[in-house]
C-alpha cells in the first residue's frame, strides 16, 4: 500500500506543533514469545525485492506482490517460492495490493503502470488499463456485488471493476483525498481510508474513513483527531470496521488502532509506545492482527482494545502486509534487509510442522500443468517408458519446531510415491552417495543449507512404495551442535527415479497422481525421551504421458 510510503514522507514534511488531546482508550500490551518461521524471498528485477501485500490464494497457497522486484510470487505453506515476473510498462511500474477474486484468480493493482491485473494460479496474466491515465490504483477488494473495487490514490476516485475488466469510476466529493485501503463492510458497503495529498497551512492534514454503496453513493467521516494518516482497513468480527492510523503530534507519529461503526461512530486505541501499525486483518481467533514496523512485531488487539505484542526474531524486519494463511496461521511480509515472508504459528495443537515439496535435481520447483499442479512428463516410445522429464525428482521434507521448547530428538517416516525408487539404491551402513541428505535449514536457499547427514541414522525399506526412516537421537551430537530451537527447521531430501522405466505402459493410463506422505515425532530430550510433539504432511505431483513413437 502506498500509504506506508506516504507516512514516511509526511514524517519529514509536516510539523504542526502543539499538543493533541487524544480521545482514545489506553491499554497495557502483553509481550509473548511466539514461534515464528521466516523465509528469505527471491529477488526480482535488478536483483531487489520489496514484498508488499499478501493474500491466501484459491489454490491453498500464499501470494504476495513484490513492488520493487516487479513480480508476483506464490509461496507454499512449506516455504517454496514460484516467481511470476510482470511486464514493466513504465520504468516505475510496481504491483501493489493483491486479493483473490470472485472468479478464482488473483487480482492486483499496479500503481504507475495504471492497471488492474488478473493472474491465474497457472501464471497467465491479463492487464486492464484504467480509463484515467493518472489514477494511481492502490487498494483492492471483492465487493458484495461480485465485482472488484479499487481506490485511485492519485485520481481521488473509487472504481468498480467487473471480472471482464469493465470500469465504473466514482469521484470522492472531497478533492485531493488520496484514497488508499478498501474493504467490504458488514453493511454491504465498501469502506475506504483517505488522507489528503498536499499539506499546507491553509490545507491541513485530514484523515477520513469513507464508505461507498454499490451504486456509487459516497459518505465521508472525518477522524476524531483529524491531523492523522489513515492507513489500512478491514471488517472486524464485531460488525465494525477496524483500521490503522498514525496521529501527528508535533513532529512525531503516535500509532493508533481505530474502529468505526457502520453509522460513523469512532473509538480509538493507542498502540504501545514506538509502534507504527501498517496493515491489519482478522485472525482465526476472533482478534485483529496487525504488522507493527515501529516495534518490529506482529501484534494483536481484542475487540475490547487489549494488545498483545509478538516480537519478531529478526531485528529491523519492518513487517508490512498481513493475512491469515490456509493453515490458520498469520502470514506477513517483511521489507527489511534481507526481505522475507514470515509465519506466526498460532495453533497450540501442532508443535511440529511437517511439510512436503518436490524439485528437480537442480533444485528448481517442478513445472506446473494447466491446473497449477506440479508435474513430471513420462516419455513413452512404442508403449514403453524410456525416460522422464525431469530425469530425477527430489522429494523434500521440511520439519520445523513450532513449539515453545527446544527439541533434542526426532524420528521421521517418509512413504515415497508408488513406482518411484531411491536412486542410487541405499545400501547400509554407509548408504549411497547423493541419494539422501539431511540439512539444518539456516541458509538462504536449498543449495546453501548446512548438511548434517549421518548415514547410520537413515533406513530405507524395500517394496513398493519404499519408505525412508530418519532417527536423530541427539541434535547436539550432530554438526549443528545444539538442539532444534523454536522456529528452526531441518530438511530431508530423497532423490528418486521412476521405477517403471523400460516397462510397457498404456498412454491412456496417464495422468497418474503420485503422493508422498511424511510423519514426524520429536522429543525435548535426547534418546527419544521427554515431552513429545508430532506432525504430518503430504504432497503430490502429476505424471503425464508424452508419446514420442
Amino acid at each position: 500500500m502506498r500509504i506506508a510510503k506516504k507516512v514516511a514522507s509526511l514524517a519529514f514534511k509536516v510539523s504542526l506543533g502543539g499538543v493533541l488531546l487524544l480521545a482514545i482508550i489506553a491499554t497495557e500490551p502483553t509481550l509473548l514469545a511466539t514461534p515464528f518461521i521466516e523465509y528469505k524471498v527471491p529477488t526480482g528485477l535488478n536483483g531487489v525485492s520489496y514484498p508488499m501485500s499478501i493474500t491466501t490464494g484459491p489454490d491453498g497457497n500464499l501470494w504476495y506482490t513484490d513492488s520493487d522486484g516487479v513480480q508476483v510470487v506464490r509461496v507454499t505453506t512449506s516455504g517454496v517460492f514460484t516467481v511470476y515476473p510482470m511486464p514493466a510498462k513504465t520504468p516505475s511500474d510496481k504491483p501493489d495490493s493483491i486479493t483473490t477474486g470472485p472468479d478464482g484468480n488473483l487480482w492486483f493493482t499496479t500503481g504507475p503502470g495504471n492497471s488492474i491485473d488478473k493472474l491465474t494460479t497457472a501464471g497467465t496474466l491479463t492487464e486492464y488499463p484504467l480509463p484515467n491515465l493518472q489514477s494511481g490504483p492502490d487498494g483492492i477488494t471483492v465487493g458484495p456485488d461480485g465485482n472488484l473495487w479499487i481506490t485511485e490514490f492519485d485520481g481521488d476516485m473509487i472504481a468498480k471493476v467487473t471480472t471482464g475488466g469493465v470500469f465504473t469510476e466514482y469521484p470522492i466529493p472531497t478533492p485531493n483525498t488520496a484514497p488508499s485501503s478498501i474493504t467490504t463492510g458488514p453493511d454491504s458497503n465498501l469502506w475506504f481510508t483517505t488522507t489528503n495529498h498536499v499539506v499546507t497551512p491553509s490545507n491541513p492534514l485530514v484523515g477520513r474513513i469513507g464508505k461507498v454503496s454499490t451504486n456509487g453513493v459516497i459518505t465521508e467521516y472525518v477522524l476524531p483527531n483529524p491531523q492523522s494518516v489513515a492507513g489500512d482497513i478491514t471488517a472486524g468480527p464485531d460488525g465494525n470496521l477496524w483500521f490503522t492510523e498514525d496521529l501527528i503530534v508535533g513532529s512525531a507519529f503516535v500509532g493508533v488502532i481505530g474502529k468505526v461503526t457502520t453509522s460513523g461512530v469512532f473509538t480509538e486505541y493507542p498502540v504501545p509506545p514506538n509502534s507504527l501499525p501498517q496493515q491489519i486483518t482478522v485472525g482465526p481467533d476472533g482478534n485483529l492482527w496487525f504488522t507493527d514496523s515501529g516495534s518490529n512485531d506482529i501484534a494483536e488487539v481484542s475487540t475490547g482494545g487489549s494488545f498483545i505484542q509478538n516480537p519478531l526474531p529478526t531485528s529491523n524486519s519492518f513487517p508490512n502486509g498481513i493475512t491469515v494463511g490456509p493453515d490458520n496461521n498469520i502470514w506477513f511480509t517483511e521489507v527489511g534487509s534481507p526481505p522475507r515472508v514470515g509465519e506466526l504459528v498460532l495453533s497450540p495443537s501442532v508443535h511440529l510442522k511437517v511439510a512436503k515439496f518436490f524439485t528437480d535435481s537442480s533444485l528448481n520447483p517442478l513445472p506446473r500443468d494447466s491446473n497449477g499442479n506440479p508435474k513430471v512428463d513420462v516419455v513413452l516410445a512404442n508403449g514403453v517408458v524410456t525416460s522422464t522429464n525431469p530425469g530425477q525428482v527430489l522429494a523434500w521434507i521440511n520439519v520445523t519446531n513450532t513449539s515453545g521448547s527446544s527439541l533434542q530428538a526426532l524420528k521421521l517416516n517418509d512413504t515415497l510415491p508408488v513406482d518411484w525408487m531411491v536412486s542410487p539404491a541405499w545400501i547400509p551402513p554407509k548408504g549411497s552417495v547423493g541419494a539422501i541428505h539431511v540439512f539444518y535449514a539456516n541458509g538462504t536457499s536449498l543449495a546453501s543449507e548446512t548438511e548434517i547427514t549421518q548415514p547410520s541414522t537413515i533406513t530405507v525399506s524395500t517394496g513398493n512404495p519404499e519408505t525412508v526412516q530418519l532417527a536423530i537421537s541427539n541434535f547436539t551430537a550432530t554438526t549443528i551442535g545444539h538442539p532444534l530451537m523454536p522456529g528452526q527447521s531441518i530438511l530431508l531430501s530423497v532423490k528418486l527415479t521412476y521405477g517403471l522405466i523400460h516397462t510397457s505402459q498404456s498412454a491412456s493410463s496417464f495422468p497418474r497422481n503420485y503422493t508422498d506422505t511424511a510423519a514426524g515425532v520429536a522429543w525435548t530430550q535426547a534418546s527419544f525421551t521427554g515431552v513429545e510433539s508430532s506432525g504430518t504432511g503430504s504432497a503430490f505431483f502429476i505424471a503425464d504421458a508424452k508419446v514420442v513413437g
